[in-house]
């Protein structure tokens, strides 16, 4: 780093890194939206006020709008109002079901496996 380019090659990388790092790690939208959502009176009678507190959020790629027009209401509590969500992704197929590897392990296998796999790919994939 004597004159200065490889620690800005390095910044520049990290900076890429950073950046799929996000896209590969974004919050699960479920979180993403009881996050958005806290305060919120329920019942919930119809989309406006979901769609206010959701505003500019995606939903597995589909906006938070899209998605709460097309809930059945009125939603009574957060847990309804995710399951709703879901059924809804799910009837649009991206509910992210099939993005989840099956494993036909035992149980004490699947436990190794978690301690050793898990942390490996959650650092391959999202450095810090």
């Amino acid at each position: 780093m004597k004159e200065g380019n490889e620690a800005q090659t390095l910044l520049e990388f990290c900076r890429e890194m950073s950046a799929k790092a996000v896209q590969v790690c974004e919050a699960p939208w479920a979180y993403t939206v009881l996050k958005h959502t806290k305060g919120l009176k329920y019942p919930v009678e119809n989309p406006e006020p979901l769609k206010e507190k959701l505003s500019g959020i995606t939903i597995k790629g589909l906006s938070a709008e899209e998605v709460m027009e097309n809930l059945t209401y009125p939603v009574k509590n957060p847990a309804q109002l995710l399951h709703e969500i879901k059924e809804y992704l799910q009837m649009k197929e991206i509910s992210g079901v099939g993005l989840q590897p099956v494993l036909l392990i035992t149980t004490g296998e699947r436990a190794e496996w978690k301690k050793k796999a898990v942390p490996l790919i959650y650092k391959n994939m999202c450095p810090n």
